[in-house]
């Protein structure tokens, strides 16, 4: 902590166990309780095809569970009843259609299992486990659910103290302190006991208290430089979250949640693992080759209405960046313009330029195309995204991903800011976060937050949910241009 910051109360020793501690002690009974209901049922049906099965169970559970924060990180889920039902029963769905896929599979390697004992093996583990799982909040709640989780909030503007303050009237809310941000005015109705340290020493003010969760509000500070405390919040033994305008497009439009009546957004720290990294490559695959078994058929007509359209090659080629050192690789699509004159291509980077700084360009529209250059062929396949088929080409070789940042060109990357590139952080994909939650009304701040967002979070279940909200997008053409 800062010695000359006179705010900074040194009278703190560190505690001793505290909610994370407990936390930790509970998440693990969880998980023997969920692995418990499925041994039960297959103990209770006790052949051979419900221990096959029921240990393709026991293996999704804890990853998908994880995914549903039903444990290990923002576990006080655990706690409630609501919000944990529809939790396990969101969890389960997305067991039972990997479980079904396996059961197919299996069928090629001889498995014939009945259909109606499987059925009931799945039932009774949900329903097992559903009950154990509120018996248990039931138990907490009795019992007082265990000491209040303490909160430290993040800056000391008047914002910052109306989310502490509506903490600390929660009963199961514990508010522990302040953590001044030295870019903030000295605060004039904080006293000197509740700031706890500062935002260049955050890790000792959590070290040093028995906070088990971090609100960062920072007004005051630029994207960039938000980003970087994020990434350290995220990164500690902390549930973090952020309330901040910058974030806005987030919390009003994605994944948000309530503190003390404040719609916040929270943190994770998605270290990638190699087997996520394999999962998402097989899911490309498979889903590309998908694609291209069920729209082959179409290529030729559609290369035949392009070519009859206008003049011109039915394929437009161009450099796109691929990560934030802008290296590039070659990028597909179906020529939904006509051949650009140096003029048109002129405009068109100097109309981003406008976007990329707010000005000259109305925010509400990011899609900066010159007027007249859209073929009539050209509207059709934009309003339904079939100009994007040929980027399968480009998942197959690895160049892009399913989901990921849309990847922008060599002569818009110097235009954007140095925490902008933050959202090259993951591999370029065909459709992404901002492209389901906003499709084209989104500035490009709000873009590069929701893909940053999206490349700090990225799963295959977080894949998934984005692929499953394309499809209507796609379907009624929400937002193209």
């Amino acid at each position: 902590m800062t010695e000359t910051d006179p705010y900074i109360d040194r009278r703190m020793a560190p505690a001793g166990p505290g909610p994370k501690h407990t936390d930790v002690s509970v998440r693990a009974l969880l998980l023997v309780m969920d692995l418990a209901s499925v041994g039960i049922l297959v103990w209770l049906t006790s052949h051979e095809v419900s221990m096959a099965y029921g240990a393709v169970i026991a293996v999704l559970q804890p990853f998908v569970f994880r995914e549903k924060s039903l444990y290990w990180r923002h576990s006080e889920v655990y706690r409630t009843i609501g919000r944990q039902v529809g939790a396990l029963l969101t969890a389960y769905l997305t067991i039972f259609v990997i479980f079904c896929v396996v059961t197919f599979v299996a069928q090629g390697f001889g498995s014939r299992p009945h259909p109606d004992k499987l059925l009931m093996l799945f039932g009774g583990i949900v329903a097992l486990n559903v009950c154990i799982r509120l018996a248990f909040a039931l138990l907490l709640r009795i019992s007082g659910g265990g000491p209040a989780p303490g909160y430290i909030v993040l800056g000391t503007s008047p914002r910052a103290q109306m989310i502490a303050e509506a903490i600390a009237n929660e009963p199961r809310m514990k508010f522990v302190g302040y953590v001044r941000d030295p870019n903030e005015p000295p605060p004039q109705t904080i006293s000197r006991e509740q700031i706890i340290g500062s935002v260049d020493a955050l890790g000792d003010s959590v070290l040093m208290s028995d906070a088990s969760h971090v609100v960062v509000v920072l007004d005051s500070r630029p994207v960039g430089e938000l980003l970087s405390i994020l990434d350290h919040v995220a990164a500690m033994s902390v549930i973090g979250f952020i309330y901040n305008d910058n974030f806005n497009i987030i919390r009003q439009r994605y994944k948000s949640r309530s503190i003390g009546g404040f719609t916040v957004v929270a943190l994770d720290d998605r270290r990638r693992q190699p087997l996520d990294a394999a999962l998402k490559r097989v899911m490309d695959i498979v889903v590309s080759l998908s694609v291209i078994t069920l729209f082959a058929p179409f290529f030729p007509f559609l290369a035949l209405a392009i070519k009859l359209d206008s003049p011109g090659p039915i394929f437009y080629v161009s450099d796109r960046v691929r990560n934030p050192r802008g290296e590039t690789f070659k990028f597909y699509k179906f020529r939904s313009m006509r051949t650009q004159r140096g003029d048109e291509g002129q405009e068109r980077k100097k109309s981003f330029e406008r976007f990329s700084t707010g000005a000259g360009l109305d925010k509400e529209f990011s899609k900066v195309i010159p007027t007249g250059a859209v073929t009539l062929v050209g509207r059709l396949l934009r309003k339904s995204s079939l100009d994007e088929l040929p980027q399968i080409v480009s998942v197959l070789r690895g160049d892009m991903s399913i989901v990921g940042p849309r990847p922008c060109t060599t002569d818009e990357f110097p235009h954007y800011k140095p925490w902008q590139k933050k959202r090259f952080g993951a591999k370029p994909g065909l459709t992404g976060l901002w492209q389901v939650v906003a499709r084209s009304k989104t500035s490009l701040d709000e873009q590069a937050i929701l893909d940053i967002y999206y490349a700090r979070h990225r799963t295959v279940w977080f894949d998934l949910e984005i692929i499953i909200k394309t499809v209507p997008v796609v379907l009624y053409g929400k937002g193209a241009a």
